[in-house]
């Protein structure tokens, strides 16, 4: 079963829960709080029964539809809900216009003999080989970057998030 109604709390729960199982950092509560709250975002849910398994955050712009944010529970792995979830987003994409669907990112890539290859001992290794699984076309942006205005609280910044990586 898929919903389509926003829930914060559902969302924020398994979002924790996928952190702590993959090791990645979440942004603050205030940061997604305000992502859900934006008209230009949908979230999507895939319930076994009473139990959400998987969701996503997407967000369209132009002709666009683009792919911010997933988690499942790993208890529920065998049903592949997150493979699902995305083809549900995918269809919908279209459904509503969208010319075309971004998996929002992946592992550093380079080509060898004409096909993609990516580092597999990096952080977004599993990512990568789930989003790269659906085909398509990869498409290299320019990174993002930092602009720094005030030295200082920069440099306490980048210590903080040193000592995050390695709790």
């Amino acid at each position: 079963l898929l919903m389509t109604k926003k829930n914060f709390s559902l969302f924020f729960a398994l979002m924790a829960k996928t952190g702590a199982r993959d090791r990645f950092a979440l942004h603050n509560r205030k940061h997604y709080e305000a992502v859900l709250a934006s008209d230009s975002t949908r979230q999507l849910t895939v319930w076994y029964g009473t139990t959400p398994v998987a969701l996503g955050i997407f967000i369209g712009f132009g002709a666009t539809c683009t792919y911010l944010y997933g988690a499942s529970d790993h208890a529920y792995r065998q049903l592949m809900a997150p493979y699902l979830l995305q083809w549900q987003a995918i269809k919908l994409a279209r459904q509503e216009g969208y010319h075309r669907y971004d998996f929002f990112g992946t592992a550093p890539l380079h080509q060898e003999s004409g096909s993609w290859v990516y580092d597999e001992q990096h952080q977004f290794a599993g990512v990568t080989r789930f989003k790269l699984g659906f085909g398509g076309e990869i498409k290299e942006r320019p990174g993002t970057f930092d602009l720094i205005i005030l030295d200082k609280k920069y440099r306490m910044y980048q210590q903080l998030r040193r000592l995050r990586r390695l709790i």
